[in-house]
C-alpha cells in the first residue's frame, strides 16, 4: 500500500504543470456541473407551484358529467356552483376550442374566468 502512495506521489509531482492543470479544469467543470443541476432543479420546483398556483388556486370542484381525459364532455360539465361554496370558488369557462399556428389545425382547451379573482394567482400576460 506505501509503495503504491509512493508511485502515485512520485507520478503527480514528475507530470507538473499539466496534473494541476487537470485538476483545475476538471474541479471547475463539477462546480458547473453542480451548479447547473441546482439550477434546473429549482426551475422545475418553480414550474410545479406555479402551475398548481395558476391552474388550480385553493382547489377545484368538477362536475359529475365532466371527464378530464374525454374531450367530448366538456360541453356537458357545465352546471351551478353550490350555494355555500361560492364564496371560495370562481367559475371557470371552458371550451372545446381550434387553432392554427402555421396553417395547421389544433385542438385546446379555451379557458376564461373573471379576471379579479382573489382564489388563484393569474400571471399579468394570460389574464
Amino acid at each position: 500500500m506505501k509503495l503504491a502512495f509512493q508511485l502515485a506521489y512520485k507520478n503527480i509531482i514528475g507530470a507538473g504543470l499539466r496534473t494541476w492543470l487537470n485538476v483545475s479544469v476538471l474541479s471547475f467543470a463539477f462546480v458547473v456541473i453542480i451548479f447547473y443541476n441546482g439550477m434546473i432543479d429549482g426551475w422545475n420546483q418553480q414550474a410545479r407551484r406555479d402551475g398548481i398556483a395558476w391552474e388550480y388556486g385553493q382547489g377545484q370542484l368538477w362536475h359529475e358529467a365532466y371527464d378530464p381525459y374525454d374531450p367530448l364532455s366538456i360541453q356537458d360539465g357545465h352546471g351551478v356552483i353550490p350555494e355555500d361554496k361560492t364564496s371560495q370558488m370562481v367559475p371557470i369557462l371552458m371550451r372545446q376550442a381550434t387553432i392554427y399556428p402555421q396553417g395547421r389545425m389544433v385542438s385546446v382547451t379555451l379557458k376564461g374566468s373573471i379576471p379579479t379573482s382573489k382564489l388563484w394567482h393569474c400571471p399579468q400576460q394570460r389574464c
